[in-house]
């Protein structure tokens, strides 16, 4: 596989798993947390960034399957 694409499948699984631990952390202890006052407001930009990440893995990994595909043939 190339590095390239194994970087960007890296990166966008430390951006998702970034994103459900910080989610997790405002589900469990969200008094914990006094920078954030809008507690619905920051799930939600975690939510979308979770979406974000999956959107980009999809598309790192159709890239790779196309790849792995065009070379075996």
């Amino acid at each position: 596989m190339n590095q390239f694409l194994n970087a960007l499948l890296l990166q966008y699984e430390a951006e998702k798993a970034t994103a459900l631990a910080e989610l997790s952390v405002l589900m469990q202890s969200p008094v914990g947390i006094a920078e954030h006052t809008n507690i619905v407001s920051e799930m939600k930009t975690k939510v979308k960034q979770i979406a974000e990440a999956d959107d980009c893995l999809t598309v790192v990994k159709s890239i790779i399957a196309n790849k792995s595909q065009s070379t075996s043939t």
